[in-house]
């Protein structure tokens, strides 16, 4: 039975969420036309005490408009590199950051070129998230076609009337104050970027890390129907350490994953699991007669989170063993919580990869990934019936046939919804957990 229906969206959240990035987009667009209007009038300034011709300053000026036009056309292009709607903000903090450093180093004009190209890329860099988010909420969350367009066309002449707006109010202060005033803005802008979105600027550091690493090809109808919203469990296989990252890919939201308390202790992940990801612990012992990983699990989808499972329980470890047999702890999930939406995955190209079994424990002996091609399938969202949950074996033979079918659809891709196991079979004999 499949449920490809998508959650109600929170509309008061979205309205917030719309109306703040239209706010910080007329900021940054204000921050820019102001910071040139400052450097040009501080140009004049040194030119009035300056022996030089006032010419001399003001072809300087020129040339930082230049650069700073060149600087924003950078930015923008590199900011589609980063197309994952929600990493993609993880620009935001590094480059307000950058656009902050812009303004302090404005009244030393042997720098002005320079400083000019990086306020312009930093502009670049943070209108293309905030346009996209503003797109997001206003219900264009797939490619941009042509109507996409003609709104990011509109919202961007509304950030340039509501920028210019602001100028135009400030034209009539004294320069020292405008500067200082805006500076103080620019500040605020980082330390607001950094105290919300500071997961995001670690998500997109990795994004960049790893873009050299791998290649991403997707395939299925679910890669563009996963719920925006609402609790969610994503399933797949498990071959490599970085799978996670992978579900990543796709999953146009925040993931929470699952870790062995055997990584997630490590001194340095350890701090970034728990503060920055939001990973759920799974203490190592032998006696499962409590799972607190589970309680836990619950209690975030009860918050409408999206957790990562891998159900096999271990990394993949045989070369002729592609898909082990589901533990038990996605039934005892679905059982407390049987309506949630379920999207399973396969994931080809990881096993034999740099953090993968394959030839050797995970990142010994094993040269860095280099464009290594990774394939996705992904199913459409489902709902288990309750014959299927009535029982922990018929949930985990359902779901591993449901995973495992995904991977003969990789060189044709047929209609997926169609694919999904016609009975879950029980094993004749099922190993104890």
């Amino acid at each position: 039975m499949t449920d490809t229906s998508m959650p109600v969206k929170d509309s008061s959240k979205h309205r917030r969420h719309a109306c703040l990035s239209l706010a910080m987009l007329v900021l940054v667009l204000f921050l820019l036309t102001k910071w040139y209007d400052l450097a040009n009038q501080m140009t004049l300034v040194s030119s009035a005490s300056s022996p030089a011709p006032p010419n001399t300053k003001s072809d300087l000026y020129r040339a930082a408009e230049h650069s700073g036009g060149f600087g924003i056309v950078l930015g923008l292009v590199l900011s589609l590199f980063v197309w994952h709607p929600r990493r993609v903000l993880g620009l935001l903090p590094w480059a307000s950051l950058v656009l902050a450093g812009c303004f302090f180093l404005l009244p030393y004009q042997n720098g002005l070129v320079v400083t000019a190209f990086f306020t312009g890329m930093s502009a670049g860099l943070m209108a293309w998230p905030l346009m996209i988010t503003l797109l997001r909420q206003i219900g264009l969350t797939g490619p941009l076609p042509a109507q996409g367009l003609g709104w990011f066309s509109v919202l961007a002449v509304a950030g340039l009337v509501g920028a210019y707006s602001l100028r135009i109010v400030l034209t009539k202060l004294p320069l020292q104050h405008v500067y200082h005033g805006l500076t103080a803005a620019a500040v605020v802008l980082t330390i607001s970027c950094w105290f919300f979105l500071a997961q995001h600027a670690l998500e997109v550091v990795l994004e960049l890390l790893f873009m050299p690493m791998y290649r991403f090809t997707f395939l299925g109808p679910g890669v563009q129907q996963i719920p925006p919203d609402g609790p969610l469990i994503v399933i797949a296989n498990h071959s490599c350490m970085l799978d996670p990252f992978f579900l990543g890919k796709i999953v146009p939201r925040k993931i929470i994953p699952i870790m062995t308390a055997k990584y997630y202790d490590l001194p340095v992940i350890r701090w970034f699991m728990k503060h920055m990801v939001g990973t759920i612990r799974v203490p190592v012992s032998s006696r499962k007669t409590e799972a607190p990983e589970l309680d836990e699990a619950i209690a975030r989808l009860d918050q409408g989170q999206c957790l990562v499972i891998f159900p096999e329980g271990k990394l993949r470890r045989e070369e002729n063993v592609e898909l082990q047999y589901f533990s038990q702890g996605i039934w005892r999930i679905l059982k407390e919580r049987p309506n949630t939406p379920i999207v399973a995955a396969w994931i080809d190209g990881a096993w034999g990869s740099f953090l993968s079994y394959r030839h050797g424990p995970p990142g010994r002996g094993k040269g860095l990934d280099w464009f290594r091609p990774i394939r996705m399938v992904v199913h459409s969202p489902i709902t288990l019936p309750t014959d299927i949950l009535a029982t922990h074996q018929a949930t985990r033979r359902y779901l591993t046939d449901l995973v495992g079918s995904l991977r003969h659809h990789l060189v044709t891709e047929p209609n997926l919804a169609a694919s999904e196991p016609q009975t879950a079979q029980q094993p004749e004999k099922i190993e104890s957990e």
